[in-house]
């Protein structure tokens, strides 16, 4: 009777969470790379190499003001996340960003420099001064990897910046511990799930 019992809780036990796939940094590049093509198009790039730098959630990326911004270089650039769902008390953290973004951002601070929020909607080529919808941000992910020809477009959600970036660190040999503060997470089996599919030889 233990054993039918068991064999049955086995059965009945939710299974774990679906994880989005992840970005590479060769993706993010692609996007990168279409940010000439309108202030859409840029705007959408820069949102989502930082949000890749950053490990940022959507809830972040809407959130982040251009105050939170400092490039004194573009080698040296950072922002600041004020709060996100692991820090309820608003205690914030420092995203560094790649000299890559930087310039991405600084060349998108000159259609929002005046602008309360860093992102806000693009209504005829001219950039709006309001936070942006998460809807919004997920949208504009899906298109920018549609237009890099990238298969499976649907499977893609906003967390792939976060699982991406957290499994090219390990790529780079940074430790968990840096991966856990880069991404603003609490728990070590938390960064486990994001890295569990990373294709890195262990050997090498």
């Amino acid at each position: 009777m233990v054993k039918l019992a068991l064999r049955r809780a086995q059965r009945s036990a939710i299974a774990p969470q679906k994880q989005s796939m992840g970005l590479t940094r060769d993706n993010v590049n692609a996007i990168v790379a279409l940010s000439h093509r309108s202030v859409r198009h840029l705007r959408d790039a820069t949102m989502i190499s930082v949000g890749f730098d950053a490990l940022a959630r959507r809830s972040e990326i809407i959130g982040i003001r251009v105050s939170d911004v400092q490039i004194p270089d573009p080698r040296a650039g950072r922002l600041l996340i004020r709060r996100s769902k692991m820090d309820r008390m608003a205690r914030g953290r420092w995203a560094h960003l790649t000299e890559l973004t930087s310039r991405l951002v600084l060349r998108w601070l000159e259609k929002s420099i005046n602008n309360e929020f860093l992102f806000g909607p693009v209504f005829r080529e001219r950039v709006i001064d309001r936070a942006l919808d998460p809807v919004t941000v997920q949208r504009s992910l899906r298109r920018a990897i549609s237009e890099i020809g990238l298969s499976e477009t649907c499977k893609y959600t906003w967390h792939a910046l976060r699982v991406g970036a957290a499994q090219e660190l390990l790529k780079l040999g940074r430790s968990s511990s840096d991966i856990m503060r880069a991404g603003g997470w609490r728990s070590i089996s938390s960064v486990a799930r994001y890295l569990e599919a990373a294709n890195r030889n262990v050997w090498l």
